[in-house]
């Protein structure tokens, strides 16, 4: 049987989203997630306890495909070893990047490529570059049915 969440951690799932009505249903058609934290002890945390969800309600196999962005808001280093947090992530996880503060998104507005700094660019595209290396290892969910392809000879 699943272990049921403790009422502190259901309280952190809600706020979370994880708890939405149409949450499972979206999970069921996930093939990767994108999972974003800021470089701070209380945002790792945060992660790690929606991994850790992901664990305990059958997603496993979305844990092992989960890419981390670990997104800096603010200038200046990070109070935690990045190092550490990095590699502890990708103990369950299928990538990990580190996305340098910006001052163009942190303007809060419509995001242009062309405004980024080169470093918070190339992280994007790597980023991106992690989530399409899954594509080739997703499975078709069995209650998907796929057209059939036709072959023209």
């Amino acid at each position: 049987s699943t272990p049921k969440p403790s009422s502190a951690a259901s309280d952190v799932y809600k706020r979370q989203g994880l708890m939405h009505d149409a949450m499972h249903g979206v999970l069921d058609l996930a093939d990767s997630l994108v999972l974003v934290s800021s470089p701070a002890i209380d945002g790792a945390r945060s992660a790690w306890s929606t991994l850790n969800w992901l664990d305990a309600h059958g997603y496993q196999h979305l844990v092992k495909r989960t890419v981390v962005a670990i997104c800096s808001s603010r200038a200046g280093s990070a109070s935690i070893d990045m190092d550490q947090l990095q590699a502890t992530f990708n103990q369950r996880c299928a990538a990990v990047h580190l996305i340098p503060f910006d001052e163009h998104l942190a303007e809060g507005s419509e995001v242009d490529m062309d405004k980024m700094g080169k470093a918070t660019r190339r992280a994007f595209i790597e980023l991106a570059a992690s989530v399409a290396d899954g594509f080739s290892q997703t499975l078709v969910p069995t209650s998907v049915k796929r057209p059939e392809k036709h072959h023209v000879e």
